[in-house]
Parts: structure tokens; sequence; C-alpha cells
């Protein structure tokens, strides 16, 4: 039954004034309701009923928690009489969620009746089931007058989306296990890290560090040449050739390092310079 209710509210939104149905009227009407089921003025009370249900979706200002827990109290009578003890039980926990210390007063339902053992039932369950709820930034979706993150599944609740002005924008009377419409359906949040754009690397450490090695080789090179020079001349004192052929090999050693490296440190500095 409470499914035929959503479709039936959501159907009625097409019919609603332009400046929409103000808060307080939705209230005076479901006062009406209360009154006539004290009354036991079945007629009235459904024409109230219904009536509160087709100004819901055309409401033109957010609900407050009150309003919402009047709201759910009425569907509970009117699940009453149609004999759907399953959904008395079910609006009347939604109403206990947002006024757990109200008391079902002895007009409606004296205790020991079956309305108030419907009461009472609904009083002892435990807390409902709850799925997130989302909105886009600035705007807001609110659960029975509540801004809330979650919004309980097993329980009809009025969803309402409001945005930045707190301007309400859409109206809904959700059933328990009704799907989300688009804009209460919870947001992905990016959590990735902005870096910022990579530099490209200057060339010019690589070419100053082949330079600098060239230099070295070419000097290690010359020493080199120099002493082997020595070496060889015949009137280079023979107790000073062993020191000289040492000192030959290691320039000739760090001369063939020096320019490895150096032709090594410029080809990266021209893979830098073609690569970026």
């Amino acid at each position: 039954m409470l499914v035929a209710v959503l479709f039936a509210a959501s159907a009625l939104a097409a019919d609603c004034p332009e400046e929409g149905v103000p808060v307080e009227t939705f209230n005076a009407t479901l006062d009406v309701a209360v009154t006539a089921f004290a009354n036991m003025d079945r007629a009235t009370f459904e024409e109230r009923a219904d009536l509160a249900l087709e100004e819901l979706p055309c409401l033109a200002d957010a609900v407050g928690t009150a309003h919402a827990a009047k709201f759910h109290r009425v569907e509970a009578l009117r699940s009453y009489l149609m004999k759907d003890m399953e959904g008395v039980v079910r609006s009347f926990r939604s109403s206990l969620r947002l006024e757990p210390d109200y008391e079902l007063p002895t007009s409606l339902g004296r205790p020991g009746t079956p309305l108030h053992q419907q009461f009472e039932e609904a009083r002892r369950q435990p807390p409902s089931k709850t799925e997130p709820v989302g909105s886009a930034p600035g705007e807001a979706t609110l659960v029975d007058g509540r801004k809330s993150a979650e919004r309980p599944t097993e329980l009809p609740v009025i969803l309402q989306w409001v945005g930045e002005g707190w301007e309400v924008k859409e109206t809904l009377y959700l059933t328990p296990g009704a799907a989300l419409p688009e804009w209460a359906k919870p947001r992905a949040i990016d959590l990735t890290i902005p870096t910022a754009p990579r530099k490209p690397p200057s060339p010019t450490p690589f070419f100053v560090a082949s330079g600098a090695l060239a230099i070295t080789s070419i000097v290690a090179s010359g020493l080199g040449i120099a002493w082997s020079q020595e070496f060889e001349d015949p009137s280079t004192p023979y107790d000073e050739l062993e020191g000289l052929r040492d000192r030959t090999n290691a320039a000739a050693a760090v001369s063939a390092i020096s320019g490895a490296a150096a032709l090594g440190f410029g080809g990266a500095g021209l893979y830098v310079v073609i690569r970026w």
C-alpha cells in the first residue's frame, strides 16, 4: 500500500500550484486529519490525509522534524483504518525516530486498544538499517527535516532536495526499500592529490661534467705522454724508471676513464635536449 501511495504523490507533483504549498498549510491539513480521527470522522480524516499526501510534493518550504513526525503519524492512522498493521508500526517507528518521547494521546488510542498496542510495538523495535545519502556541492538532502548523511531503509521518510539558498527543489515520500533519486545518491570523493607539472631537467650540469672530465682526460693523457717520453729517455736514471712507469700507467687509466665518463655525460646532456 505504501508503494502505491508513493507513486500517487509523485504523479500529483505535476499539479502543484506555481507558488507551491506553504509548510504551514501542510501542517494545518495534518492537524485537521488528526482531529477528525479523534472524533471518529473517517470521511474528513481520509479527505485530509489524502490532501496532505497531495500537498507533500508541492511544498515550498523545508519541513521540520515536527511536521515530518506528524505526517508519519497520520500515515500510521491511515494504515490502521486500512487494517495494515505492518504499515502502522512502520509509520509510528518513523515518527518515534524523530520524537522518541512522544506519547499517543488517549483521544487517538487508549492503552490496551489495538492502535495503542501497535504504537508500543513500534517503540520496542530496534533502529532501522540505514544507507548513505549525498548531495551536490552547495546543496543538501533533508531526511524527515534533518540534514542527514543517511536514510533508514526499513522506514518511510520524507526526502527533500534543497539548494544553496535553502530553496526546495523536490520533495518525495520515499517508502521502505525504494531507490534513492539521483540527487540524493552519495557522490564519489576524488582522493587524487594534484601534482605540479614536471619541470624539464636542465642539460647544463651534464655538459659541464662532460667538459670537466674531458679536460681531466686530456691533462692525464698529456702527463702520461710526458712521463712515457721521460721513461724512454736513455739519460733517465735507472732508479727512477719504475716510478715513471707507474705514473704513466696511472695517467693512461685516468685519461681513459675520464674520457669515457665525458662521453657518457655528454650523451646524457644530448638526450635531455632531444627528449624534452
